[in-house]
């Protein structure tokens, strides 16, 4: 299992309480739900439930040191930090000179050679279990 996060939102409740245009973005999505809106955003907030995330998964963090809608350091790097102290399989690449989700922009990034990399790992892996025929 492999997990891949381009500038992920890893701590919904900071987000809810230190950005409007994200309390307005995290109620709209989960204003359905009962109970208390930071509770409820809690359950979907990966800094919270780090004990419920699966061992077995190899994880990367990729965060741009230019973002201005999610800090860097406020999220990936701190959610980063806790998985590593819980003995996670995680890495962190803070991609210099990048924005908000702009990670994948040019060729010579190493998120966008680290992703083709490993999905063409798991893809190899699954056509040789399954006999697939065709080409990525």
């Amino acid at each position: 299992e492999i997990c891949i996060a381009n500038c992920p939102n890893c701590d919904l409740v900071f987000g809810f309480k230190n950005n409007h245009n994200h309390a307005r973005t995290l109620y709209s999505a989960f204003h359905y739900e009962d109970g208390d809106i930071l509770d409820v955003i809690k359950k979907y907030s990966p800094i919270h439930i780090i004990d419920e995330l699966p061992k077995n998964a190899e994880y990367h963090l990729f965060h741009g040191d230019n973002d201005e809608a999610l800090n860097y350091t406020a999220n990936s790097k701190r959610l980063y930090e806790k998985m590593k102290e819980k003995g996670f399989d995680i890495t962190f690449t803070l991609c210099k000179g990048r924005s908000h989700a702009k990670v994948l922009i040019d060729s010579d990034i190493p998120a966008k050679e680290y992703i083709l990399k490993k999905f063409k790992i798991q893809y190899d892996e699954l056509e040789s279990e399954f006999e697939f025929n065709h080409t990525v």
